[in-house]
């Protein structure tokens, strides 16, 4: 009786186990429609739409291209109206051949000032390391690599700092020179 019972238990669980799996069937197509969302609406199923197809082929020839504009707003300068900042500090020389092409404003009422040279960096670097100090304007930083320079100068509370880069698309040097007045802490120092 026992062989009996082990044998029908071992049928019963034979076809319990081919019965329940799902590897020969094919997924109902309305269970395939759904995609899973997340966050708070992740209880709820969204049907996936058909994929909308074009009723006939496009040729490139047939596609306008659109050129995206920027338009300046009111008062922003152009190249050919760019001039040095009456603020900008007399002492402090502008490499000969230089091209203003930018001026910004910055924190403490100060200003960038962007040049394009046509100059080695080295050069660029050197030419304001000494015309700064014949000028009075003490080194505070500066940091030089084949293909970038810094300076940081000080003379009284004018603060100027010097970037000299390479631009890769014009292959000219970039000079920034940022300056502004540093002003007494609100608060004794410690």
């Amino acid at each position: 009786m026992s062989a009996t019972v082990r044998y029908l238990v071992l049928v019963g669980s034979i076809m319990l186990a081919l019965g329940s799996c799902t590897c020969h069937r094919d997924v109902p197509e309305k269970e395939a429609a759904f995609e899973h969302r997340k966050g708070f609406s992740a209880a709820l199923p969204t049907v996936r739409r058909p994929e909308a197809r074009p009723t006939q082929e496009l040729r490139l020839s047939q596609i306008t291209p659109v050129i995206p504009t920027v338009s300046l707003p009111a008062g922003t300068p152009t190249p050919a109206q760019l001039a040095l900042p009456e603020d900008f500090p007399e002492d402090v020389p502008v490499y000969k051949d230089s091209e203003l092409f930018g001026v910004q404003q910055v924190g403490q009422d100060g200003h960038t000032v962007l040049f394009r040279v046509d100059a080695e960096a080295s050069e660029v670097f050197n030419y304001y390391h000494e015309n700064m100090a014949t000028k009075g304007w003490k080194v505070s930083q500066e940091y030089q690599t084949p293909h970038q320079s810094f300076l940081s100068f000080q003379k009284g509370k004018t603060v100027t700092n010097m970037t000299v880069a390479k631009d890769p698309k014009t292959g000219k040097q970039v000079v920034a020179i940022m300056y502004y007045e540093e002003k007494d802490l609100p608060f004794p120092e410690f």
